[in-house]
């Protein structure tokens, strides 16, 4: 235990040096529970968690071995424990960590330098208590060194609560603002009454609309937008559209709808050929277009996979029906938004593999939402609430907590029992 805590403390000049980014509660809870479980998987542990979103400035790798340390003091030390608890709550701008057991208790003259890492003469001897001392100083150090505080309380044989606390953020800045969960639709086309026209019956119909007039600024907006569906004209002032069905389909599947007044056999063939879903021709009727985008969407960018047969995911007890766009659990299908299904199918689509914040934001938001961590964090926080996931039990979406997620993969992940 204090091999590891010391292991990971930075010190600078004999102080602790903390590397701070926002941190979500359940994240940090649900890597340090799954740490002590591997380790003590006999020792149960209950905890009482808010229901509230937080985030809280950390070193998440340091907080989450303090935590870590403290539980397994518990497990070690604490003689004749029968319940080990993890208790966090909110106080003010203040989040409150608490570790208690109900074990043997530590005596008054003990605990009084429990946190300087000098233990009485008669405990000195114990080369066990004495780690734990050493632990728990490092412990008060880390916390210390985050602007924080750490106490302890104790009776003999009833047991000891270790208890400190650190500066969560701001209200205004946790409630993080959230984009639309409308499919966004990269219209281009280069007429600009046509243009206005699918642009207005697009946003009237529920969708967001993104207009592009040349083939350049496509490119621009589906690198930075990463849209959910493309409808494009081919007669461009810059370049032919074609260009732009080449650029998209080196990298990406999301579906593309042609619509142009290029009316021969040769000109469908040459656009389906190169990876177009649909072409229609103009004139178009306001009826069918509507009709064409909504089954092009029904088998959207993560609607074709490699490997997974019939367009459907399966992991256990969970099921992801890429053509129908629908979630399931234990044959139960779970709400999303369309923001949080395309998370989802996104992970899928690498499970197995952690995906970094930085790629999820990038592949459900594009470039220009690259530093938008936050709003992934509180859409994960749903998605795993909806899929009946707690910390520490988190089923189908691992946490590597401050690097990203995973997906399980059935061939190397086992289900925990409930």
């Amino acid at each position: 235990m204090v091999e590891n805590l010391l292991s990971v403390t930075r010190f600078d000049g004999g102080q602790v040096a903390v590397q701070k980014t926002p941190t979500v509660l359940d994240e940090l809870i649900d890597t340090v529970l799954v740490r002590f479980q591997k380790r003590y998987p006999k020792v149960p542990v209950t905890t009482y968690l808010p229901d509230s979103f937080i985030v809280i400035p950390m070193d998440s790798m340091l907080i989450s071995q303090v935590l870590t340390n403290l539980l397994e003091n518990a497990a070690v030390h604490a003689e004749g424990m029968t319940q080990l608890t993890l208790r966090v709550f909110t106080l003010g701008s203040r989040a409150v960590f608490e570790v208690s057991d109900n074990g043997c208790g530590i005596p008054k003259e003990r605990l009084r330098t429990l946190f300087t890492g000098v233990l009485p003469a008669d405990a000195a001897a114990d080369s066990g208590k004495h780690g734990m001392g050493i632990g728990l100083s490092v412990c008060a150090a880390i916390v210390k060194a985050h602007g924080g505080e750490i106490q302890a309380e104790s009776k003999v044989g009833e047991g000891t609560t270790i208890r400190f606390w650190l500066e969560t953020e701001s209200i205004e800045t946790r409630k993080t603002k959230m984009s639309n969960n409308k499919f966004k639709v990269l219209v281009v086309e280069d007429e600009a009454n046509i243009c206005s026209f699918i642009e207005t019956l697009l946003e009237t119909n529920g969708y967001q609309a993104l207009v592009a007039n040349t083939c350049a600024m496509g490119q621009t907006l589906f690198t930075s937008h990463n849209p959910d569906l493309i409808i494009l004209d081919l007669g461009l002032p810059d370049r032919d559209g074609l260009e732009l069905i080449r650029f998209v389909r080196q990298k990406f599947l999301t579906p593309i709808v042609v619509l142009s007044a290029r009316t021969t056999e040769q000109d469908k063939i040459e656009a389906l050929d190169l990876g177009a879903n649909d072409y229609i021709t103009k004139p178009f009727g306001t009826g069918e277009l509507l009709a064409r985008v909504r089954a092009a969407l029904r088998t959207n960018r993560f609607g074709v996979l490699g490997g997974m047969p019939g367009g459907v995911f399966r992991a256990q007890g969970l099921e992801i029906n890429y053509e129908r766009r629908k979630v399931f659990v234990d044959g139960a299908e779970i709400k999303l938004t369309q923001t949080e299904y395309n998370i989802v199918a996104f992970l899928s689509e690498h499970a197995g593999r952690v995906m970094t914040y930085a790629a999820i934001v990038r592949a459900i938001w594009g470039d220009t939402d690259c530093g938008s961590t936050k709003k992934l964090q509180v859409n994960m926080a749903n998605i795993r609430k909806k899929l009946g996931s707690v910390p520490g039990r988190n089923t189908y979406i691992l946490n590597e907590l401050g690097v990203g997620y995973r997906m399980i993969d059935e061939d190397t992940d086992a289900r925990p029992e409930s």
